[in-house]
């Protein structure tokens, strides 16, 4: 669920450039502040994806 929560987050900011030219959202910093949320959501997902493959090669390295 955590995945599709970001990706949810992805999908939903490649509309706000859109959403600014087409007046729906009036404020650029409320699009600025959602951009740099969405990006450190990214960031941490990124961080977590990497993570999880250096323990499964570590385990991988281990004889048994």
């Amino acid at each position: 669920s955590g995945l599709q929560h970001v990706d949810a987050k992805v999908q939903g900011a490649d509309s706000l450039p859109l959403d600014l030219l087409t007046g729906r959202v009036s404020d650029f910093h409320e699009i600025a502040v959602q951009l740099k949320s969405t990006e450190l959501s990214f960031k941490f997902a990124l961080e977590i994806r990497n993570k999880l493959v250096d323990a499964y090669r570590e385990v991988m390295r281990m004889t048994v």
